[in-house]
């Protein structure tokens, strides 16, 4: 192997990880999320967004009306 080859697999290396890192956090963010809310609010957002919706989708409509959804008291 050269050094532009070396260098180039450097390069890839570092950008992987930090994209495995990134990926990493996001699913960490989003299981904190999860389960800091109540079961039953977890199955109202489902509800109300279709059964076959993701968790990502669910945490994005949860923050997106954090306050409304706070005020239910579920």
């Amino acid at each position: 192997m050269n050094k532009t080859s070396k260098t180039i697999l450097k390069v890839l290396a570092t950008i992987f990880i930090v994209v495995a890192l990134g990926y990493a956090g996001s699913c960490d963010y989003q299981e904190e999320i999860i389960s800091s809310i109540s079961q039953e609010l977890y199955d109202r957002i489902k509800k109300d967004l279709g059964t076959t919706v993701s968790e990502k989708d669910i945490v994005k409509t949860y923050i997106a009306n954090k306050e409304a959804y706070d005020n239910l008291g579920i």
